[in-house]
């Protein structure tokens, strides 16, 4: 690439033409034609380490029957369901019939999407013959990368709405390949690679190499990684704060299994009207979308100063994007009004009746 044409590169679109060398393509892995991509990035592809060098990421179980092999967590009984098993052994030892299953799921970052249990009885007998049966006549399923099953990961949904997302997952999951994770050796580790892979550097960066929205492990092996000291002190107590928060607010509703009362009647939300107790609860639940607003933001400047992309990418995360379900811009985004989110919110937490309570 001449002088001239490097710096019509650096400078963007031009009246809607971009100029870009076919030596360029070569830098970005498989070798896509993403001709939008900045000179600072194309350089990290070309110098950085892969995540693949840090940890491969893996895809999981497919079971070929879901109807016989899968329920929502709440049709089992809870006798013969077990959620802390941390390895293959201590699954078996349980005797317990039901594990918690990872399934990919909506857009939801940090923590969530946990509805799903897999009969793995007896380190899944039955599952097993199922498959060896059915592989005797058409490739059927499989139950890839078993020495990870309920270990501790980051994973992400491999077919997406449009933007790329992961959350922590503890142990006691066994994964599905819709539900892809990646596994480090560490808890700091984890916390670490969260909040890099939710990045808009990590989404700018996976917009060339999957431009179908369609999110394998291939693509996530090749993201650049810059993996600091200095940078994960600075990210992991972020992280775990945005995880927590994610938690509290997924475990606050009757869907999760770790559900324990509904919080408009936790004493600390107590007023002496149900009006006053809801409108103490609101603004709780606005606080803590704006903290997490910050906290996402923040963790995405971070990296943007690491990678050198100050002027290439921006910090801002739009409020529908803050994946917490007591967020309506994010449960029901849309093009409805602020008091049309909060109508629908209140109507959902069951105050059908109540019309003088003001939204604010």
């Amino acid at each position: 690439m001449s002088e001239n044409q490097n710096s019509s590169r650096d400078l963007g679109m031009e009246k809607f033409f971009f100029r870009a060398s076919a030596v360029d393509f070569k830098k970005i892995p498989s070798g896509p034609i993403a001709y939008w991509v900045t000179n600072a990035v194309l350089e990290h592809f070309s110098n950085s380490r892969k995540l693949e060098d840090i940890s491969k990421p893996k895809q999981g179980a497919t079971t070929s029957n879901n109807g016989r092999f899968l329920r929502l967590w709440h049709e089992i009984s809870k006798a013969d369901f077990c959620t802390e098993a941390g390895s293959l052994q201590s699954a078996s030892d349980s005797r317990k019939k039901w594990f918690p299953y990872n399934k990919g799921g909506d857009f939801r970052r940090w923590y969530g999407n946990q509805d799903f249990v897999i009969n793995y009885a007896d380190d899944g007998r039955e599952i097993k013959e199922f498959h060896e049966e059915l592989n005797k006549t058409s490739p059927g399923g499989r139950l890839k990368n078993q020495d990870c099953y309920f270990k501790p990961c980051v994973s992400w949904s491999k077919i997406s709405s449009g933007t790329f997302a992961v959350r922590y997952f503890p142990q006691g999951f066994i994964f599905d390949v819709a539900g892809s994770a990646v596994f480090f050796d560490s808890n700091k580790a984890n916390l670490y690679f969260n909040g890099l892979l939710n990045t808009v550097f990590v989404r700018y960066v996976l917009g060339a190499l999957s431009p179908t929205l369609n999110f394998e492990a291939e693509h996530l092996c090749k993201i650049p990684i810059i993996h600091e000291e200095n940078i994960e002190a600075q990210v992991t107590g972020l992280v775990e704060e945005l995880v927590r928060n994610s938690k509290n607010d997924w475990d606050s509703f009757e869907t999760s299994w770790n559900f324990t009362g509904f919080k408009l009647l936790h004493p600390e939300n107590r007023q002496p009207t149900l009006n006053a107790s809801y409108k103490k609860l609101r603004g709780h639940w606005r606080e803590m979308t704006l903290e997490l607003k910050r906290l996402e933001e923040e963790n995405n400047r971070i990296f943007i100063d690491a990678y050198g992309l100050q002027g290439e990418l921006t910090p801002e995360v739009p409020l529908n994007e803050i994946t917490l379900t007591r967020n309506p811009h994010y449960r029901y985004g849309g093009d409805k009004s602020e008091e049309e989110l909060e109508a629908v919110l209140l109507a959902d937490c069951g105050f059908h009746a109540i019309r003088t309570l003001s939204p604010r």
